[in-house]
């Protein structure tokens, strides 16, 4: 089948385990391609996708689950395909009718299956040694890559090789460790960053007098109390109604405003953009300068491409998996101009 995936390059960062002293954090042990196959080695043990959670959930960021990994041994790259868990209302799965009225839709529900955990998958191509990660994301799908953060992170504090219990209660870390002592001062971290190319960041400083508006696309869920801030705040906007609480929702809004950042505004938003993990590709901020038709958005600074693929879904998969191998061939076959990308830019 024919697929059109975008591809949103990351800069590996931080993968191992590091030391702090005067000087920073210093990178001790654990290479990335020792993690993945440390982690290979833990996902073949038998367990069950239940078994595969790395940390605890919270209110930002749902369990996520260990769905496959697969290793490229010509040139020691991965396939890590993580499974998000999504929210549910009550046991269910809820939707709206998006040509209903405003303030009176028709609400969908479906049941969730006992033992199955609702969700969808996220895709990572890694190059160890060119310390890239790759999110390839296929139509509606979000990154996950918060949340791969999260998995990796969880991994290498409880789950690796490295990673050193008490000899009388297996259950509590004692420490870290490339042999068989403990060595002090010892952390684990695993962080990317998005790569960005510095000339479409640049220009838009260099004509920062003749930006007459800021644009923001966001995503907003409302599945819980927890965020009755700003679902309320646009409910009682769209509707007028400021008795009741905003109803249970998912959806994507854009406002903007008419104005002319000074420099340090300017230079703020896009350090808040670029340390903010995005959930979704809609997220995003841009910027309408005088004399241009079309808004230049943040999101298009960041290294990226898109690609055609000719791949099946997995056969036993209902069409919601890819299959691993047939993605990680094609993604294999474009490696090279991945990497000219990430370093140089489209």
């Amino acid at each position: 089948m024919h697929y059109d995936a975008k591809i949103l390059l990351y800069d590996i960062q931080k993968a191992g385990y590091y030391k702090r002293s005067r000087r920073g954090h210093s990178h001790v042990f654990a290479a990335l391609n020792e993690i993945l196959a440390s982690m290979g080695q833990w996902l073949n043990r038998g367990l069950t996708i239940d078994e595969t959670r790395t940390f605890e959930p919270s209110d930002n960021c749902l369990p996520v689950f260990c769905y496959s990994l697969h290793d490229e041994p010509n040139t020691g790259d991965y396939l890590l395909i993580t499974w998000n868990q999504q929210e549910t209302i009550n046991g269910k799965f809820a939707a709206i009718h998006g040509n209903d009225a405003v303030g009176n839709p028709q609400i969908e529900t479906q049941d969730v299956l006992p033992g199955t955990i609702p969700g969808f998958p996220s895709y990572f191509y890694i190059l160890p040694e060119e310390k890239i990660l790759s999110a390839v994301i296929f139509e509606g799908a979000s990154t996950g890559t918060p949340g791969l953060q999260l998995f990796m992170q969880g991994f290498l504090e409880k789950l690796s090789r490295w990673v050193i219990c008490d000899e009388n209660d297996g259950d509590q870390i004692i420490g870290y460790s490339n042999d068989s002592d403990i060595q002090e001062g010892i952390y684990p971290s695993f962080k990317v960053k998005r790569k960005i190319h510095p000339g479409k960041i640049q220009y838009l400083k260099d004509h920062r007098n003749s930006i007459v508006r800021i644009q923001k696309r966001e995503h907003f869920k409302r599945i819980n109390n927890e965020h009755v801030g700003w679902g309320n705040s646009a409910w009682r906007l769209l509707t007028g109604n400021n008795n009741d609480p905003a109803p249970q929702f998912e959806d994507k809004f854009e406002f903007s405003i008419d104005y002319t950042p000074t420099e340090n505004e300017l230079n703020g938003i896009i350090a808040i953009w670029q340390n903010i993990e995005r959930q979704t590709q809609w997220q995003d901020v841009g910027f309408k300068i005088s004399g241009e038709n079309n808004v230049r958005w943040l999101g298009k600074a960041m290294a990226r491409t898109e690609q055609s693929m000719d791949i099946n879904p997995k056969s036993d998969s209902n069409g919601v998996i890819i299959d691993e191998m047939d993605l990680l061939h094609e993604l294999g076959a474009i490696r090279d101009r991945l990497i000219t990308i990430f370093h140089q830019g489209q």
